[in-house]
């Protein structure tokens, strides 16, 4: 190329005062030819620019030092960096990307083009040419990450229009945090640069699969974000694309020791662990038919030390496509009812903050006409019980009786955890169908005595019985925002 001495300006997620070292390829190899130019970011923004940029090749490497320039770190003008960080006890990680300056608009430095660099450089020594080996990196990328019929847009900085896109990237980039921890980042790179997949090496494929599993075991994702790692898991274990011709394949593996099904349903895949379940806690198992839309149920009973309960095994999905219910569903009631609108809100109840608090969201859960409803439904019918959405003869569960169960199998399971941190982990165990299929695990519960002041003082006066939401399996009993947007998921118990 002819000498260039245009400004050369991307725009990173670099923090101001992060150095950049922009080295010149050579154009058949890749190897760095000798010329280097470097420079700091200039702001916040990551802005960065290179001046009288004299090039002899159209490819070069951007990279990201691991530091950045403050009153603690001064950079010497090396670019040598140690592996591992003493005082942060993790391994240092250079960032890099590998562009044409031909073709590049604006250029993103991170995670993903860090595996698709060393990806390129790979099949350019096997004698593919770059824009060949880009788009072979590239494909292998999003195939990992189980993202198919999308574009691969992670080079560049408006890959943050893409949802898919942004959710992959964050996720990719907690895990490579925490691998820093434990290895060196060039031995996750080497690996996929050598076979275009995190599978073929043990260690690297249990590291992100265990990452997968804990995120969904202990953090809180959305629908799209649980749908994005059940399709990650997919691609760790090299299964494809969930297809409607490969609708109820199931794959079987094994994660740190702990097997786990992954499973494809609905053009989509989920993953689930399997644990010991009738053997332990002495559960029965059988099947209930719903006489409304004639679907079959798998169903578990335990003979706890006070009575026998007999729980639907599964989530129900009586009219509903996916299990997710709003609260006005699952109780069978009118949304005028369950919903308290700000106007309401301001004729019923005396707490202005409270009043505020709804007109944010528009509208918030009246716990107080909730409760009424349900007790006037349960005075008409003679029973302690509501049923709900649930089937006939069967009900919405008490908090008690998920207490009493958990209690029951915590002791049978002779775990020394006593606060149901991890109730799921006690349900599955027990013979629970649908737990960590990497979906969030919030259901719709009725209270009686437990409640928190916080929230009860909002609603009404403390003698009286309500019914509200809690996440469940999750910081055990969590009562939930009154957000009218939130879906939950229904277990029934039998009458």
């Amino acid at each position: 190329m002819p000498e260039n001495t245009d400004l050369l300006e991307w725009t990173s997620g670099a923090e101001d005062g992060a150095v950049i070292r922009l080295s010149e390829l050579d154009s058949v190899t890749l190897d760095t030819t000798g010329t280097f130019y470097y420079t700091l970011c200039m702001n916040s923004s990551g802005e960065f620019s290179f001046d009288s940029v004299a090039l002899r090749s159209p490819y070069v490497m951007l990279e990201l030092a691991p530091y950045v320039e403050s009153e603690w770190w001064q950079w010497d003008g090396n670019w040598s960096f140690a592996e591992y960080d003493s005082l942060g006890e993790r391994y240092t990680v250079t960032y890099s990307v590998i562009v044409d300056l031909r073709k590049a608009k604006n250029i993103d430095i991170n995670v993903m083009t860090y595996l698709e660099s060393s990806r390129i450089r790979n099949l350019v020594n096997q004698g593919k040419t770059f824009e060949t080996a880009k788009q072979q990196a590239d494909g292998e990328i999003l195939e990992t990450l189980g993202m198919y019929g999308e574009p691969f847009v992670f080079d560049k900085s408006d890959y943050v229009e893409s949802r898919n896109s942004l959710i992959a990237m964050n996720f990719l980039s907690d895990f490579m945090w925490d691998w820093n921890c434990v290895a060196p980042p060039s031995e996750m790179a080497n690996a996929f640069a050598a076979t275009g997949t995190l599978s073929q090496v043990d260690s690297v494929r249990d590291f992100f699969a265990n990452e997968i599993y804990n995120w969904s075991k202990y953090g809180r994702t959305s629908d799209s974000e649980g749908a994005l790692l059940g399709e990650f898991m997919a691609g760790l274990y090299e299964l494809g694309e969930c297809t409607e011709e490969r609708e109820g394949f199931m794959e079987r593996v094994t994660v740190n020791d702990a097997d786990m099904n992954i499973s494809c349903g609905s053009g989509r895949w989920t993953y689930k662990k399997i644990f010991m379940q009738s053997n332990a806690v002495n559960a029965a198992f059988d099947v209930m038919t719903d006489a409304r839309d004639g679907r079959t149920y798998k169903t578990v009973t335990y003979s706890l030390k006070y009575e026998d309960q007999t729980w639907l095994a599964e989530d129900l999905v009586f009219n509903s496509t996916d299990g997710l219910y709003a609260l006005a569903q699952a109780f069978d009631l009118p949304d005028s009812v369950v919903m308290l609108t700000p106007e309401e809100c301001r004729e019923t109840y005396d707490n202005h903050a409270y009043c505020d608090a709804v007109g944010i969201s528009d509208y918030a859960i009246d716990y107080k006409r909730l409760g009424q409803a349900i007790d006037s439904v349960m005075a008409a019918t003679g029973t302690s019980q509501y049923r709900g959405i649930c089937p006939e003869g069967w009900h919405l569960p008490w908090g008690d009786e998920w207490s009493n169960l958990l209690e029951w199998i915590n002791e049978k399971l002779g775990e020394e955890d006593r606060d149901y941190m991890w109730g799921d982990d006690y349900l599955a165990r027990a013979g629970f169908e649908g737990t960590y299929s990497g979906e969030k695990r919030e259901y719709v519960v009725r209270l009686d005595s437990r409640y928190d002041d916080y929230y009860r003082e909002w609603e009404y006066e403390k003698d009286e019985k309500w019914a509200t939401l809690i996440s469940f399996g999750v910081g055990g009993w969590n009562i939930m925002s009154n957000s009218p947007d939130r879906s939950f998921r229904v277990r029934c118990v039998k009458d």
